[in-house]
């Protein structure tokens, strides 16, 4: 147990004429706050993991610790996740294996830039990095010095962290290598745009939640005097209509009402109250031409419609929308973007507030109707504003085929629970596509060189920029010129400099190649990890060399406070890791983390510590008891075993080995429970 070092018994002479009484100095108390900062001394001086370790001569064990965010202090999450994989590493010690456990820091995110801003005002690029390497720097060392303190046991004197040159050149290699197969590209489609932080987002960064918006039916007009109905929430992406979609398979209908004739998908009939004249299949408008106030068009088809919303229509507006623009890009049809960087129309509006409305007023006999339509809309889970997509150009990851690779490597992973193998592969399947690029300077650099607005690749050049990153570090490419950074060989060739930085999770996603450098017996992370680190460590890993970065998967829940409820500033409910162990103690913190049940959210309050420290006291009177009884103990008077103490021996030996077997499937809680605890 976590720090449970019993103390040796000293022999103290009791003499008494007729009994022998308990006696130890194991105390009921666990007196942590004089003990802890011993034990852990005693445990650094004596460097009780790297001598444990050179002792062991069974097989490698490799545990590839997921680089928590150095961007704050530790957190209950951090607890329990570091906790669960302590527990893991310090039996594999005790089992004689050679552990592999190096604690890592993910140090490019763009809070850290924001905050280094924020702090130090407007900067120059090269004194922003500085300061936000001195910012991860700091708040790495920071949690590294908390997880010591909670006793976790790790390669404490060699960190990773993703920053480090050594860490940065091997990324770097990575990266050419999927440049070189093709599978990195460039190219200008509408992503997901967060105006708030001014970058692009990848799905795995944005966050879902409840947002109200101007929503609005309109017409577009026919040719033939009939009037297409339509519906957005979105009305500003109307100024780059060329096209309206229907599905080619479903019933539509022509309704009369008040003098008109409108187009509706039969399933949407009762937004209209009018008169029935034709029914027919969608494919009956394909090609017809329509003309509105802001725009004219043509008529397309495209499965991708639905008939359970909206009115069985869709307005395409290409560069601001992902199936708009593969529809018209199948026909030939292209748009423009519709916003500057800070998601202002060319009247000064912001697009997804004052923009609608401003459309939406200048609609006239277009607008059928308007009102306020709440749903779940993506945003920035960084800074909490909300994304659109928008048209640029950006690096992108080809994953048409590679994630059939990377569900296909998934079949050879063990994973701690089916319902966590079927989100990530639910995950895998819904992607075609990952958007590397970003618009940053605090991070890792796509240090790719351009010519015609085309990347350029050639062997010579990567391995000189390899070597540039292993002597200097990525510093190196935004402190410097074309010049200084290309051999004079491609100096006359007119290449331009990439300015743009790498998705984080591309970032952290590649530490089984930069850190480990071969497949990992147990990755252990948040279930948050689906959509990001255990995703990006098995493409970039299929991808580099086609199979998976972990032979088993381990995912654990939230915690959440003894209510159930999300923990946050604003409802007072975050419970402080240092708070639990000034009025517990360390031991008891990490008993809550063994004994949840991990493969959901888990809770954490004052009735649950009460209980952890329930159970931890009754563990210690219990050892109290055993070792007073011990007191006194002569191994050399000789007994025969009695039936009864044959069957206490099988039963200590049975709940052994049932307690070894479940600290094998990392299964913390059975193995406390078979102690007879609960």
């Amino acid at each position: 147990m976590g720090f449970f070092i019993a103390k040796k018994l000293k022999n103290k002479q009791m003499k008494t004429k007729t009994l022998n009484m308990p006696q130890t100095d194991f105390s009921q108390r666990s007196n942590s706050q004089k003990r802890e900062p011993e034990l852990l001394s005693l445990w650094n001086t004596k460097k009780v993991f790297d001598t444990r370790n050179e002792l062991n001569t069974d097989k490698e064990f490799v545990l590839h610790d997921g680089p928590p965010y150095a961007n704050g202090d530790v957190h209950v999450g951090h607890v329990l996740n570091k906790v669960l994989k302590d527990m893991t590493v310090k039996y594999h010690l005790m089992n004689g294996n050679k552990v592999h456990f190096v604690p890592g820091s993910d140090c490019h995110r763009l809070p850290t830039e924001l905050a280094v801003q924020k702090k130090h005002g407007r900067l120059d690029t090269k004194e922003l990095r500085e300061k936000c390497s001195d910012w991860a720097k700091e708040y790495s060392q920071k949690q590294n010095d908390t997880f010591k303190e909670f006793g976790v046991f790790a390669q404490w004197d060699k960190p990773y962290l993703t920053m480090n040159k050594d860490y940065e050149y091997k990324q770097l290699e990575v990266l050419y290598n999927f440049l070189n197969k093709r599978l990195v590209y460039l190219d200008n489609r509408p992503v997901h745009y967060s105006p708030s932080s001014r970058t692009v987002l990848a799905e795995s960064e944005l966050e879902y939640k409840t947002r109200t918006d101007l929503s609005a039916y309109f017409t577009f007009d026919l040719e033939d005097g009939r009037k297409l109905l339509l519906w957005t929430t979105q009305p500003w992406t109307l100024l780059g209509n060329v096209a309206v979609c229907v599905n080619p398979d479903m019933d539509y209908l022509d309704v009369e009402l008040n003098n008109s004739v409108y187009v509706v998908a039969k399933s949407r009939e009762f937004l209209l109250n009018g008169k029935v004249l034709k029914e027919y299949k969608g494919s009956e408008l394909d090609k017809l031409k329509y003309t509105n106030k802001f725009s004219s068009g043509l008529v397309l088809c495209d499965r991708f419609v639905k008939s359970d919303s909206g009115t069985g229509l869709v307005h395409l507006c290409p560069s601001h929308g992902e199936d708009d623009y593969e529809v018209c890009k199948k026909n030939g049809l292209s748009g423009k973007d519709l916003t500057d960087l800070s998601g202002k129309l060319d009247n000064g509006l912001f697009c997804l507030d004052k923009g609608s409305e401003w459309v939406v007023s200048e609609m006239g006999d277009m607008l059928f109707k308007s009102e306020s339509y709440e749903h779940s809309y993506p945003h920035d889970w960084r800074t909490g504003g909300p994304v659109y997509f928008k048209l640029t150009e950006q690096f992108f990851l080809d994953l048409s085929s590679l994630k059939e690779e990377a569900c296909k490597a998934l079949e050879e992973v063990e994973f701690s629970d089916d319902k966590w193998k079927r989100r990530l592969l639910s995950m895998l399947n819904t992607r075609d596509r990952w958007c590397l690029s970003r618009q940053r300077k605090w991070g890792f650099p796509l240090a790719v060189f351009l010519k015609d607005g085309k990347p350029f690749l050639n062997d010579n050049l990567e391995k000189h920029l390899v070597q540039l990153f292993k002597d200097n570090g990525s510093d190196v490419w935004f402190n410097n010129d074309v010049e200084y950074l290309l051999p004079d060989e491609f100096k006359n060739l007119n290449l331009v400099k990439c300015d743009y930085t790498l998705d984080v999770w591309f970032d952290s996603g590649v530490s089984w190649y930069s850190v480990v450098g071969k497949q990992s017996d147990v990755y252990f992370e948040g279930s948050d990890q689906h959509r990001g680190w255990f995703q990006s460590s098995l493409l970039t890993s299929v991808a580099m060399n086609g199979k998976s970065p972990y032979k088993k998967l381990m995912t654990h829940g939230f915690v959440l406070d003894e209510h159930g409820r999300k923990m946050s500033k604003s409802l007072g409910n975050v419970v402080n890791p240092k708070d639990v162990t000034n009025k517990y103690n360390t031991d008891v913190l990490r008993l809550w983390a063994s004994v949840v049940n991990y493969n959901t959210d888990v809770q954490l309050g004052d009735d649950v510590l009460k209980n952890c420290g329930d159970y931890y006291f009754k563990f210690r009177n219990t050892l109290k008891y055993l070792l007073g009884n011990m007191y006194g103990y002569d191994s050399n008077v000789k007994f025969e075993l009695t039936s009864k103490d044959t069957l206490a021996l099988d039963r200590c030996d049975l709940m052994y080995k049932d307690t070894l077997n479940s600290y094998s499937n990392m299964n913390f809680r059975k193995a406390f429970a078979e102690a007879g605890f609960y």
